[in-house]
């Protein structure tokens, strides 16, 4: 998935239409595919960030300023106030997107006004290659998470700032394993293993012969998925550890302070190892190095995909630098929001 082109129309500080050009391009031979905000405090930044994010996911979007809104409240909200709400507000996002060899244009709009009771109305739009495509529009709730699981979503659209809870909350161990199992495919070999327990439940209740020998059958096949699953995961995670292990030292000024990162398999926890052998806690990083950490374990996931991951930075220029973003845009389109 390739972002192109973001259109923002009423949304929060921006009043009437605004276009905004993301496509990576190509100068002298070299790919630019970063892409650079630059604004004040209020200025805007984070609200670029929220449209993308709301866009896609609509209530599900986890969005800088909603708090404890409920969803119609929150979408009222991001009506420009100085537009009468029932000219509402809208945002549309262009992707390239790639599937089974071909690749297609897609533009997702979401679209929102108040009603003459005053109640929000939203329509989701779905463009294909220019052309409407009503099946998508009404199904696009579960079709994004083909393109960007929602698992992963807090780790493609981040504040690079806050992005150390990865390092720093043992409780992002789940949302970080439902990311890594969503990107490596696992996550479908869970769910068959899931269903295959389900039927066996369900044939236990059965007396019959037949069932019985088709139970036997569903409990070696069971059996035989779980045992997929685990070396498959083991594999996986070997690999990806490989790959976050590599980014990090790469990006990181003490080239001697970690020599691995290993992922855990079954828990998805992350542990740093010195040259020593001995266990590092990552709590003895410093801030900048935290923030190293998270971006490294992006990288190696981008890689680990053998795809392009689109994923929008609000990050300070100064740190962008130190991170050596261009270096990490090779493997992903990065949408970067600089913070002055």
């Amino acid at each position: 998935m390739i972002i192109n082109e973001l259109k923002l129309t009423n949304f929060c500080i921006y009043r009437g239409e605004h276009e905004f050009n993301l496509a990576p391009t190509v100068v002298r031979g070299k790919s630019k595919p970063v892409v650079l905000f630059g604004g004040m405090n209020g200025g805007g930044k984070t609200t670029i960030l929220d449209s993308v994010q709301l866009v896609l996911y609509g209530k599900r979007a986890k969005c800088s300023k909603r708090g404890e809104k409920s969803y119609e409240d929150f979408l009222r909200s991001c009506i420009n106030h100085q537009v009468d709400p029932q000219m509402g507000a809208s945002i549309g996002l262009t992707f390239k997107y790639a599937s089974e060899g071909t690749e297609n244009i897609y533009e997702v709009q979401r679209m929102w006004a108040a009603g003459s009771g005053g109640a929000i109305h939203e329509r989701v739009l779905i463009l294909k290659d220019g052309n409407p495509d009503h099946w998508m529009a009404e199904n696009w709730n579960q079709l994004v998470d083909d393109l960007i699981p929602f698992g992963v979503a807090q780790l493609c659209f981040f504040d690079a700032e806050k992005i150390r809870f990865l390092a720093e909350d043992e409780t992002s161990n789940v949302a970080l394993g439902d990311a890594i199992k969503a990107l490596l495919g696992l996550n479908l070999a869970e769910r068959l293993v899931a269903d295959s327990t389900v039927l066996e439940g369900r044939l236990a209740k059965m007396s019959h012969d037949q069932n019985a020998r088709v139970g036997a059958l569903v409990r070696r096949t069971h059996d035989a998925m779980r045992e997929f699953l685990r070396r498959a995961t083991e594999r996986k995670i070997a690999r990806l550890s490989d790959l976050v292990t590599t980014s990090f030292r790469y990006l990181l000024r003490k080239q001697k302070l970690v020599e691995r990162v290993v992922i855990d398999p079954t828990d998805f926890s992350i542990t740093l190892v010195d040259q020593s052998g001995a266990v590092l806690p990552i709590e003895r990083l410093s801030e900048g190095e935290k923030q190293i950490f998270t971006i490294s374990v992006l990288w190696g996931l981008s890689h680990a995909t053998a795809s392009r991951i689109s994923i929008p930075v609000l990050q300070r220029a100064s740190t962008l630098a130190n991170y050596q973003t261009a270096s990490i845009a090779r493997s992903s389109n990065w949408r970067c929001c600089d913070s002055i």
